[in-house]
């Protein structure tokens, strides 16, 4: 029998936590290793962010400072309130008691991996994440933010689904309930739009790995933003330097900018003589 979603959910959270073993991946045969892996290292990382969040001092690698702590969250997550910064340790917090419970599937059908080009993917905010195979060629870095980055969308540990939309110059920082991906545009999103990144799954996983990094090397550093695009586009140029004086930059359409020259051509030549 089939249990209500609703159902499906409130036994997921309170599931006692166990250990997480191979029983929790299915049909991922010889990367099943490979996915226990990477789950227990998002583990490690989601547990150090909870305890530094509780000012608990690890045993094992370095002091982080709380000058630098403060600057991160902030680099991530933008000027919060406290209401909004309590909001953002309970979602560590609730992740970091259910990725012990949570399934991790293979994907057999590769269509819904080919259309988004995902790594993995959450269906229906369900503890069912699907993986797909371009996941296992990457970095083992980005596989351990992946699987954070999943857990962000599971219902009832965030809601990152909520719809949010917000546009700057040539549409570089559209959101939807999709969210943003990679370090450019989070970090923007952050100076931008504080109230969505917090309910966006990478800033949370881009968060958690960078704090994880500090910690095992002891250089309290922000993350340096590099463009992937081409840095010979007005586009890209603003997509690698998050900049609050670019949040209010309105989206221009090159037709928009196209009527408006014959305008201006029309009213220097018919009416000013002047071309």
């Amino acid at each position: 029998m089939k249990l209500p979603r609703a159902l499906q959910i409130i036994l997921f959270l309170t599931t006692a936590v166990a250990a997480f073993t191979e029983a929790n991946v299915l049909n991922c045969k010889g990367n099943t290793a490979a996915v226990v892996d990477a789950i227990n290292a998002a583990k490690d990382v989601v547990e150090l962010v909870v305890d530094t969040h509780a000012g608990i001092v690890p045993d094992k690698g370095y002091h982080i400072s709380s000058a630098y702590r403060e600057e991160l969250h902030e680099f991530f997550f933008g000027a919060l309130s406290q209401q909004d910064r309590d909001y953002v340790k309970g979602v560590f917090i609730k992740m970091n008691d259910s990725l012990d419970t949570m399934t991790w599937t293979c994907a057999q059908d590769l269509d819904d991996c080919n259309r988004w080009g995902a790594g993995a993917y959450v269906s229906g905010g369900l503890p069912n994440i699907t993986i797909c195979p371009v996941h296992f060629s990457d970095s083992f870095h980005d596989q351990t933010r992946r699987m954070i980055h999943e857990a962000t969308h599971v219902d009832g540990i965030s809601y990152p689904h909520s719809r949010f939309s917000w546009t700057g110059l040539f549409d570089v920082f559209r959101s939807s309930e999709h969210g943003v991906y990679r370090l450019p545009r989070a970090a923007q999103l952050a100076k931008c739009a504080p109230k969505a990144a917090m309910f966006n799954a990478d800033n949370y996983a881009l968060y958690a790995m960078q704090l994880s990094y500090a910690h095992r090397t002891g250089r309290e550093v922000l993350p340096e933003v590099v463009s992937t695009e081409s840095i010979s586009s007005w586009a890209a140029w603003i997509d690698a330097r998050p900049d609050i004086r670019f949040c209010t930059l309105v989206a221009v359409s090159w037709p928009f900018i196209f009527v408006t020259l014959l305008w201006l051509r029309f009213i220097l030549t018919e009416i000013l003589g002047l071309l």
